[in-house]
C-alpha cells in the first residue's frame, strides 16, 4: 500500500473501467482496496452502478459501516457486504491487523447491517499460522452475529503477505482440520474456502470457491516500468497464483482445482497434496 500511496483511484478510473467492460457482459463490480469507504467518491459511484442496472459489492474492514449514519447512506446502494473478521476476540483481531478497535467496529458493521438487511453481509476470515487454531470460533461468531455467507481464506502472497508469507500460511497438514472445524461451526450459513487445493479440504473440497468462480476482470494500481498505472488483469479461472505441482499429476479435480499457490509451494513444499479419485497408496 504504501508504494502506490500517492496513486489514487479516480471516479474517472472507475467510469472508464465500466465503459471498457459494460460492452462485454458487465453484470456486477466489486469495490476493494485498500479501505474503498475512505473513498469520498464511493457513494456516488454506488449510485452509478445502480443506475445502470449493476450488482454492488464491497470488501472492508468495517470501521466507517459501523456509523450507523454512514451505513443508513452506503448500505441501501449495496447488493453485498464483506467483512474482514480475522479472530473471535479483540485480542486476536486487532493484533492481526495491527489496528485497536478494529475488532469491535468490525463486528458492529455486521451486525448493523444484519439487522439493517437479511442477507446483505458475508464475513472473510483469513487464517494464518497464528490463528489457525481460532477459525471455527470466528466463523461462529460471525454466524451468531448475523454471517449469512462466510469465506475462509489462505494468506494469499501478495503485497504485505508476500513479504511474511514465510510466517503467516497456514501450512497443508493443519488445512483439513481447520475445514472440518470451520464447516461445524458454520451451522447452515454457507460457507466456502478460498486459495486451498481441494484434496487438503477432505469433504468440505465440494465447497471450494474454485466451484463457484465466475470470470472477472481486477483493475489495480500496478508498475511495470515508468510509474503506476491502472491495468486490468482478466481472471478466467480461478488460478491467480496458483498452479499444479507434480502430485496433483491425474487428479480427477484437475478441472476444477488450479492447485496451491505457486509460492506456497515454493517456501513449503507440496506435502499432503494428492491426486483425488486415483488410487494412491495411503490415501
Amino acid at each position: 500500500m504504501r508504494a502506490f500511496h500517492a496513486s489514487r483511484v479516480r471516479a474517472s478510473d472507475v467510469l472508464a473501467a465500466i465503459r471498457r467492460w459494460a460492452p462485454r457482459g458487465l453484470g456486477a463490480v466489486h469495490f476493494t482496496g485498500g479501505e474503498p469507504t475512505l473513498h469520498r467518491e464511493l457513494p456516488a459511484l454506488l449510485t452509478l452502478c445502480r443506475r445502470l442496472g449493476l450488482r454492488t459489492g464491497l470488501g472492508t474492514n468495517g470501521h466507517r459501516l459501523a456509523d450507523p449514519g454512514y451505513a443508513a447512506r452506503v448500505g441501501p446502494l449495496l447488493d453485498e457486504v464483506m467483512v474482514s473478521l480475522h479472530g473471535p476476540t479483540a485480542k486476536v483481531h486487532d493484533r492481526l491487523v495491527g489496528r485497536r478497535g478494529s475488532f469491535r467496529r468490525a463486528l458492529a458493521t455486521i451486525q448493523g447491517l444484519a439487522t439493517a438487511n437479511d442477507g446483505l453481509v458475508a464475513v472473510n476470515v483469513v487464517a494464518t499460522r497464528h490463528t489457525v487454531d481460532t477459525v471455527g470460533g470466528t466463523v461462529a461468531l460471525a454466524v451468531d452475529s448475523g454471517a449469512r455467507f462466510v469465506l475462509v481464506s489462505q494468506v494469499a502472497p501478495e503485497g504485505g503477505a508476500l513479504a511474511h508469507y514465510g510466517n503467516l500460511a497456514v501450512l497443508n497438514d493443519r488445512v483439513p482440520g481447520l475445514a472440518a472445524e470451520a464447516l461445524a461451526a458454520a451451522r447452515g450459513a454457507t460457507v466456502r474456502f478460498f486459495g486451498f487445493p481441494a484434496c487438503l479440504l477432505g469433504e468440505a473440497r465440494w465447497l471450494s470457491n474454485d466451484l463457484y468462480f465466475s470470470p472477472r476482470v481486477t483493475v489495480e494500481w500496478a508498475d511495470r516500468g515508468g510509474g503506476p498505472r491502472l491495468v486490468d488483469i482478466v481472471s478466467l479461472r480461478p488460478d491467480r497464483g496458483r498452479a499444479p505441482v507434480r502430485a496433483c499429476g491425474g487428479c480427477a479435480w484437475s478441472g476444477a482445482c488450479p492447485g496451491p499457490f505457486e509460492h506456497h509451494a515454493r517456501v513449503f513444499g507440496t506435502g499432503g497434496i494428492v491426486p483425488l479419485g486415483v488410487s494412491t497408496r495411503g490415501t
